[in-house]
């Protein structure tokens, strides 16, 4: 992202409203990452949340979900019986 692209500002994080899903809120992804043992959410695997325009600021840039994951991390999930 250049400053340019932005008004000069960086990319929102209003928590609020990513945890709602709203469109073109300003924030730099949408969706709500929640535990195990909150209540089911499909923004844990969502990728249009991270990737599509109308929800991240920065996903036109960084074109590929894998660049959220810390490579150092060794963390395993169960999505819908499939340990990821």
């Amino acid at each position: 992202m250049y400053a340019g692209d932005n008004q000069e500002a960086i990319p929102g994080d209003n928590w609020q409203d990513e945890a709602a899903h709203v469109k073109n809120a300003g924030n730099w992804l949408t969706g709500w990452m929640a535990p195990l043992d909150e209540s089911a959410t499909t923004d844990n695997t969502n990728t249009l949340f991270l990737l599509d325009v109308s929800y991240s600021q920065i996903g036109p840039y960084v074109k590929a979900a894998g660049v959220y994951k810390c490579v150092a991390d060794q963390s395993r999930a169960r999505v819908l019986s499939v340990r990821i």
